[in-house]
């Protein structure tokens, strides 16, 4: 049902985007502002109608699109940025909530950060980090409020661990932070795994922040102003596949067209009302109610939640060769998860809920196989392919590699066609090198 749903959602906008196709060729990303937009208003209204004084931020790392954060943010939510690059962007786009995380940032980026303090908060993620910024604070003579990453131990897999402060070393940092005037503890932040399909581990990771502000004093308790949420919310509209489906997908040989029998059930994730439930009400209850804790924001990232169903990658049939192979102008050096995740393919010139196998690869051929199961009539040369779902980490993690990076396209709310971005030219990226 969650497939023919799918579909069906494509099917309504299929006119615009073969319009787009025509306007702007293809392979292209192409944005749906509505779909952005609406997610936007509802889950900032699922948790605020519980807490008010919530605030929602967007990883710049998701989709690195300008235009599309600009969007977002004109809903209210903040920008989270893990980089220089990601920061100068969120400042240039004139957001004043800004997050920056990174377990890896350099002299320049602290200095630059602490120089906008005015706008930006940052995350430290080690005691090191933490003696690294005091001194650039008395050096530049200039206040910043931090927050800290706590490494709580609870996390959906072992790919988190390493990160952030240990419990036992909080006590320690509130301590050394006392003797800094030019910055303070303002918030405590966790990250409990990516594509979290059910809220249980927030309400465990906010038990065990709950555990640490108890620990400490009444002054300290009262400068909390924030704890951030971390960890990104699940979303349907694809299915992660089996490390074995993976590995005969990469091999790309002819037991992998046996997965082209199997009926793929859509990534299922609890509906983000039951995130803002749980996640509130974990916050009230082992937070809110700390004697001298007042009323601190809660931070939440959502992450892919945002953004994943509101872009497409559309590509063209290129040739259709022997064996059923179907080579495609689109692959996984604009979507590199295409190896390991399920995504509806549909074939936009001939739409239908019948399902088709075939082997679908991108212009690279070698490990560049896209899926083996698309919807539609049968595709023959020259017809379009929509590539559903891909609003996060395509853009900002596509490759440089042979064929240019492609232009992104929005479709309006009021249904007009924008380039929002350029595709890649020859002098744009071998124009700064030397030869």
């Amino acid at each position: 049902m969650e497939i023919i749903r799918k579909i069906d959602d494509l099917v309504k906008i299929r006119g615009k985007l073969l319009d787009s196709t025509v306007s702007f060729c293809t392979p292209q990303y192409i944005l749906i502002e509505k779909e952005l937009r609406d997610r936007c208003i509802k889950i900032k209204k699922e948790f605020e109608r519980i807490y008010k004084k919530t605030n929602l931020f967007y990883s710049y790392k998701t989709n690195t699109i300008p235009y599309m954060a600009k969007l977002i943010h004109s809903t209210g939510i903040g920008a989270e940025a893990c980089s220089l690059f990601e920061l100068q962007l969120a400042l240039k786009l004139k957001e004043k909530n800004i997050i920056f995380n990174s377990p890896s940032k350099t002299d320049e980026e602290i200095i630059y950060a602490i120089k906008n303090s005015g706008k930006v908060t940052i995350i430290i993620d080690s005691l090191s980090e933490f003696a690294k910024i005091s001194k650039l604070t008395k050096d530049l003579k200039r206040k910043i409020s931090i927050g800290a990453r706590v490494d709580t131990g609870i996390y959906k897999t072992r790919n988190f661990t390493g990160f952030g402060v240990k419990e036992k070393d909080m006590l320690f940092l509130f301590k050394k932070s006392n003797g800094n005037p030019y910055l303070n503890i303002s918030g405590l932040h966790f990250h409990a795994g990516s594509e979290l399909k059910e809220p249980s581990l927030y309400a465990k990771n906010l038990r065990s922040i709950g555990k640490i502000i108890r620990k400490i004093n009444q002054e300290q308790r009262a400068e909390i102003q924030f704890v951030d949420v971390g960890g990104g919310i699940g979303v349907s509209g694809y299915a992660p596949l089996s490390l074995p489906e993976v590995a005969l997908k990469l091999v790309g040989n002819k037991f992998s067209q046996n997965f082209g029998k199997k009926e793929y059930n859509i990534n299922p994730v609890a509906p983000i009302s039951d995130f803002a439930k749980v996640i509130t009400e974990n916050f009230k209850n082992h937070i809110l109610c700390i004697s001298h804790v007042n009323e601190p924001k809660l931070y939440v990232e959502p992450g892919r939640w945002l953004v994943n169903p509101a872009m497409h990658l559309l590509t063209k049939v290129l040739y259709k060769k022997p064996g059923n192979v179907i080579i495609l102008d689109g692959g996984r050096t604009l979507a590199i998860f295409l190896n390991r995740e399920f995504h509806v393919i549909l074939n936009l010139t001939n739409p239908s809920v019948e399902k088709q196998t075939g082997r679908l690869f991108g212009p690279l051929g070698v490990d560049d196989h896209v899926g083996n199961i698309y919807y539609g009539n049968a595709l023959k040369e020259g017809d379009v392919v929509c590539i559903s779902d891909v609003g996060a980490y395509s853009c900002s993690t596509a490759m440089q590699y042979v064929k240019p990076l492609p232009k992104c396209v929005s479709l309006t709310k009021g249904g007009k066609l924008k380039e929002i971005r350029r595709e890649e030219t020859f002098e744009y990226r071998f124009g700064r090198d030397r030869y």
